[in-house]
């Protein structure tokens, strides 16, 4: 009998240990998993920022090329630069906060849409002379981006045009295609000020681990993290993935995590039931077994 007991107490420790290591390696396949499916969304939400800007710097060149901008101060309204600006500022509304362009007379013009899209023209003649710059330059003042590029006039510096970018918020957005209510959370690392944004463009909170994500960003490296964050005072423990991007010269980060407890409640349901069954079987095999030897006694026995 005793033989018996230390048999079945011999097989429930092997299947205890079985499940763990069952449990061990489910764990970790879905944390590859997890941790796969957010690089693929920061990737995907990366490229598609990258190339958006590469193509904007793209057009925007090309439309400096042609003599129409030089001469839109002499032909006003009508000129065909700019058409060419607003249909250009059309295609890149979510980016484009507003352009500026002045030239070597002190002439100015601003081009910005109101709330309803249309399209405000103003143009005046400016107290003093803003200095031209004969290079392309990047100038980051806060969460906005000013976009500097000079207009030449028969291989002469004419003016400059002046494109105010809302690059915080064009980024955001597209973040936000990745974000699901109470279970994910986006985040935008400024490499410039060091600042931390949320989904909401606002300045969130900075969290232990921050500074590791920063140096790997810095040096343009990718990574996977798990922290805490505190949220309408609640602690939330999130998986976050994280990834380097480049516009315009300048660096950022990009993240995307998820809620770990939602992501261990999903294992645990998961196993609860492939465990229970193990154990169900277990047990319904042992009293099999334990009737079947009571049975053999009962007919060795005298």
């Amino acid at each position: 009998m005793r033989r018996n007991l230390i048999i079945i107490l011999l097989s429930f420790l092997v299947l205890v240990f079985v499940n763990a290591l069952f449990f061990r390696s489910f764990y970790k396949h879905q944390i590859s998993q997890q941790k796969n499916m957010l690089f693929k969304q920061t990737e995907v939400c990366s490229y598609q920022i990258e190339q958006t800007v590469q193509k904007f710097e793209s057009d925007l060149n090309y439309i400096l090329f042609s003599d129409e901008i030089a001469s839109i101060f002499s032909e006003g309204e009508k000129s065909d630069g700019l058409r060419k600006l607003e249909l250009f500022y059309s295609s890149y509304n979510n980016l484009i906060k507003n352009i500026d362009i002045y030239d070597n007379n002190k002439n100015v013009l601003n081009i910005f849409r109101d709330r309803k899209k249309n399209f405000i023209t103003d143009s005046y003649l400016a107290q003093r002379q803003r200095p031209l710059s004969n290079k392309e330059e990047v100038i980051m003042e806060g969460s906005e981006c000013q976009y500097v590029l000079p207009v030449f006039l028969k291989d002469d510096i004419n003016a400059n045009i002046l494109v105010t970018l809302n690059l915080n918020n064009y980024i955001l957005s597209e973040l936000k295609k990745f974000h699901l209510e109470g279970i994910t959370w986006q985040w935008l690392i400024n490499m410039e000020n060091k600042e931390l944004y949320n989904s909401d463009g606002k300045i969130a909170p900075k969290f232990e681990g921050l500074d590791g994500i920063e140096k790997n960003l810095e040096e343009e490296h990718s990574g996977m993290f798990i922290h805490e964050i505190r949220t309408d005072s609640t602690d939330n423990k999130l998986i976050t993935v994280y990834t380097p991007i480049k516009v315009l010269n300048k660096k950022f980060g990009i993240a995307i995590s998820i809620d770990y407890s939602i992501f261990l409640n999903q294992i645990f349901s998961e196993l609860a039931i492939i465990v229970i069954t193990s154990f169900v079987i277990f047990l319904l095999v042992s009293l099999f077994l334990f009737f079947q030897i009571q049975t053999l006694k009962k007919k060795i026995q005298p």
